[in-house]
């Protein structure tokens, strides 16, 4: 058996302590560079993966999935700019450049068709009477918040206006009396069965879809300032506008990784000392910590590698389609002593197996 001594006595032992640390390390980072390489090409070359793998794995990216959808971007058509619809196109055409390929469309005056439009509208001399007749003492679900900060309000994207904790029930009729109430903030968002049966004919449902899909529920949307966090639904919607003015953020669902979906939301107290840690909020899997509209690229550095995101302005009439599984935030203001007003005419995803894609996504089964 060697000594330690008769093996540092050896002319290649002396010569490996006497080189200098900086050449060793190098070496050993290249053995290491080839060790990665050879990997690469027997692991994730074989599922489709390129040299921009490496990178995005460098930064965490870490999904084939994901990653394999990216760098296929082409085939979903995801270009810079949406395109803009009059009321009504063909069935073929509305499949082929929009729900085929899980687009975005937008489609201007599509809610001006309705034969209620103008009646659901605010007016100067009745306010929301014709609404208040359709739905009067129904129920609706309503998002009271007692706390409300009225200077927080003015700013863009701020807070969650559809908060779980602050949800209650009312009567419609109610709602629109405790909505003029300053001191307080409360939004409406509901679609149950009773708002559809009051609705339904009040609306002309985009008859480019009819041939396909069937409509599932038409949810009512309303107040003041409504602000709607970063998320994705599970179903098709056409979001229309009937007052006010609503600001949409979208950005295709390839990109759940950069958006930190299902990742806590991370609340940084301004007012903190250094050494605090700041509290962080659980999500669910189909939501987003990120503010589309103002986003904390020092908590969040992957939104910035992004490079498809769409900014959709709805005036009143405009609807948008949002295929399911999009990412979308949006901001709506009223204008005047009207509300910010909407109606989402949803409808189930056109696609079972990219329902079932994203089940398994969410449960952790596909990577």
């Amino acid at each position: 058996m060697i000594t330690l001594y008769e093996l540092k006595s050896q002319s290649f032992c002396r010569c490996f302590i006497r080189t200098p640390f900086y050449i060793k390390n190098f070496v050993l980072l290249t053995i290491l560079g080839l060790i990665m390489t050879i990997i690469y090409f027997l692991h994730f070359r074989k599922d489709g993966g390129n040299f921009l793998s490496i990178t995005k794995i460098l930064k965490g990216l870490n999904s084939n999935t994901f990653n394999y959808l990216e760098q296929n971007s082409k085939s979903l058509r995801l270009t810079k700019l949406l395109s803009n619809y009059q009321a009504q196109i063909s069935s073929n055409q509305f499949f082929d450049e929009c729900v085929r390929i899980s687009k975005p469309c937008k489609f201007e005056g599509l809610a001006k068709t309705w034969p209620s439009f103008y009646k659901l509208q605010y007016n100067q001399k009745l306010g929301y009477d014709y609404l208040k007749e359709k739905l009067n003492d129904m129920q609706v679900e309503v998002f009271l918040d007692m706390e409300y900060d009225q200077d927080q309000s003015m700013s863009l994207s701020s807070g969650d206006s559809f908060r779980q904790s602050t949800k209650t029930k009312m009567k419609y009729s109610d709602f629109l009396k405790k909505m003029n109430d300053q001191s307080v903030s409360v939004s409406l968002k509901d679609g149950h069965q009773g708002i559809y049966n009051s609705l339904i004919e009040e609306i002309a449902l985009p008859t480019f879809i009819i041939e396909f899909n069937d409509i599932d529920s038409i949810e009512l949307i309303q107040g003041k300032v409504l602000v709607n966090p970063a998320q994705y639904d599970r179903k098709e919607q056409f979001l229309c506008s009937i007052d006010g003015v609503v600001q949409i953020k979208l950005i295709p669902h390839v990109y759940k990784q950069e958006v930190y979906a299902g990742k806590p939301k991370i609340i940084v107290d301004q007012d903190a000392s250094p050494d605090q840690e700041p509290a962080r909020i659980n999500l669910e899997p189909n939501q987003s910590p990120i503010d589309f509209f103002q986003p904390d690229k020092e908590n969040y550095p992957l939104y910035g590698d992004i490079e498809t995101k769409y900014t959709v302005l709805l005036h009143e009439g405009d609807c948008l389609y949002i295929p399911a599984f999009y990412f979308n935030q949006y901001v709506a203001k009223s204008q005047g002593e009207s509300s910010a007003l909407s109606v989402s005419l949803k409808y189930k995803s056109n696609s079972e197996l990219l329902g079932g894609f994203y089940s398994a996504i969410e449960k952790n089964i596909l990577h």
